[in-house]
């Protein structure tokens, strides 16, 4: 774990910044290091989910983290996590929401293995990544990753929640809803 007054910000550029209720969370990304880092304010809704999952153990091989940032009192205030090459995924239209989702991939073996992994992880923990977009997929040495680690609910929690549903792969969704729901 990192300390959060441990970290010169000054290596670190700003690449987005998002502000809301309990949303506030800033990106950044050190070129010279390659690594990312996000950190969120102490009252952010996904907080403890992002908590939880890593607690559990549920980013192990299908997320790159470096290292958890926290505070003075050990509480979690983001990660930094190393960088991922942009995939080469097939995507198609959800034309509800007139953007692009994961299509099946059904012939990329290691995608194929990726996702089954966060399948598994769904049985075995009952944790669900409720946020598997284009944009929340990289790949290094020829493995896929998740880059976007906090957007994680517990399964009960997913019977009120129906947005994740236009976001991620259409076959992901249907085996979550089938098996679970």
């Amino acid at each position: 774990m990192l300390n959060i007054h441990d970290i010169d910000i000054k290596k670190w550029d700003i690449v987005l910044e998002k502000k809301g209720y309990q949303v506030n969370r800033t990106i950044y990304y050190n070129q010279s290091e390659k690594i990312w880092m996000k950190i969120w304010e102490k009252d952010y809704k996904w907080k403890n989910n992002f908590k939880t999952a890593y607690e559990a153990n549920y980013y192990n091989n299908i997320a790159l983290i470096k290292n958890i940032i926290v505070d003075n009192s050990k509480d979690v205030l983001g990660y930094i996590s190393y960088n991922l090459d942009p995939h080469k995924l097939d995507t198609k239209l959800n034309k509800q929401q007139n953007m692009r989702i994961l299509d099946k991939n059904i012939n990329n073996i290691k995608y194929q293995k990726f996702l089954n992994t966060i399948l598994d992880k769904v049985k075995s923990l009952s944790l669900v990544y409720v946020d598997l977009t284009p944009n929340n997929v990289g790949i290094k040495d020829n493995e896929y990753y998740l880059c976007d680690l906090e957007d994680i609910v517990a399964l009960p929690q997913l019977k009120n929640l129906d947005y994740w549903k236009l976001y991620c792969p259409e076959t992901y969704v249907n085996y979550i809803c089938n098996k679970y729901l």
